[in-house]
C-alpha cells in the first residue's frame, strides 16, 4: 500500500473500487466455474483450443462490478451533500426575515 500513499485521494478511492470489483468477478467466475451450468467450464475454459474465453469473461465481469461498486461507493460516501431541509423552502435572498406581529384593522377605518 505503500505504493498509493503519493497518489490523490481520489485515485486512490478509485483503484481501491476496481480492485474490489475485480476480486467480486473472480469470485463469481469461482461460483460459475464450480456450479458449471450446461458445461460452461469446458466452454470457456476449453473453448476454441485456450483458456481466453474464461478471461475474457472475467475482464467483463471486472469491468460491469467495479462499475457497480464506485457508484454504490460513491452514493454511500458521508458528507457528500446535506440532508434536505425539512419545511417549507425559504429563498436564499431572504435569509435573515421572522415573522412579525401586527394588529388586525378593519377595511376603511382609520388610524
Amino acid at each position: 500500500m505503500r505504493r498509493c500513499e503519493g497518489l490523490p485521494g481520489m485515485v486512490r478511492f478509485l483503484l481501491c473500487q476496481t480492485a474490489i470489483g475485480f476480486g467480486l468477478a473472480a469470485l463469481a467466475m469461482a461460483f460459475l466455474l464450480a456450479a458449471d451450468p450446461n458445461e460452461a467450464r469446458a466452454l470457456l475454459l476449453r473453448g476454441a483450443g485456450h483458456w481466453w474465453p474464461g478471461a475474457l469473461l472475467w475482464l467483463f465481469l471486472g469491468l460491469t462490478f467495479s462499475a457497480v461498486q464506485i457508484g454504490v461507493a460513491l452514493a454511500l460516501l458521508d458528507g457528500a451533500s446535506p440532508p434536505p431541509r425539512r419545511g417549507p423552502p425559504v429563498p436564499a435572498w431572504l435569509p435573515g426575515l421572522v415573522p412579525a406581529r401586527a394588529k388586525a384593522r378593519r377595511p376603511g377605518a382609520k388610524n
